[in-house]
């Protein structure tokens, strides 16, 4: 199980161009990998605790589990 988020939009800092790219291309590697990924992009400080909560909450036990973040 992954979970892949890219947080590129930033309004007051310079975006970064590739984050949503390279949560993307995660998550594509990591399929092939055969674990299950979900993606987030762009999200709110709100949106990503209610995303990686809600991924907490489906671990279960001897899951393996990544987390990988691009951005800020």
């Amino acid at each position: 199980m992954a979970l892949a988020i890219g947080n590129g939009g930033y309004i007051e800092t310079e975006p970064i161009h590739h984050a949503i790219a390279d949560a993307t291309n995660m998550c594509q590697i990591l399929a092939k990998l055969q674990f299950h990924c979900k993606t987030g992009f762009d999200l709110s400080q709100k949106a990503l605790n209610s995303v990686v909560n809600d991924f907490i909450d489906k671990i279960n036990n001897n899951d393996i589990v990544l987390l990988y973040y691009s951005g800020h």
